[in-house]
């Protein structure tokens, strides 16, 4: 009986793969709605930004390298909108976390700087 036990036992842990003893793989959750409304309010946002500091580098209100800096936050704007529709339609699309933080840190850096 014993025999039988112990090996029963070590053909769970066996076909178990030591997975008793591992840590699961971290997961971020959230709301699709919210992130959905979130992210319209970041595009409208720099919709309004986008307007007023084209206008201004038109009138060459702000140094060459502010604008194109601006340019170039647009561009990385344009980049993350596919994976994040993605992101909020189907839930097996992965954010790319670190890219959405990344680029609303620049965003406030330059609004800050051009405002």
């Amino acid at each position: 009986m014993r025999r039988a036990l112990a090996g029963v036992l070590i053909s769970g842990l066996v076909l178990s793969g030591c997975a008793l003893f591992t840590v699961p793989t971290p997961t971020v959750r959230f709301d699709r709605g919210n992130f959905a409304l979130m992210y319209s309010d970041f595009k409208s946002l720099y919709s309004v930004l986008a307007v007023r500091i084209g206008d201004a580098c038109a009138k060459k209100k702000f140094d060459a390298d502010a604008c194109a800096a601006f340019a170039r936050a647009g561009d990385q704007i344009a980049a993350l909108e596919i994976p994040i529709r993605r992101a909020i339609t189907d839930p097996s699309v992965e954010v790319d976390w670190e890219a959405l933080a990344n680029t609303a840190k620049l965003l406030v850096g330059l609004a800050a700087r051009f405002i």
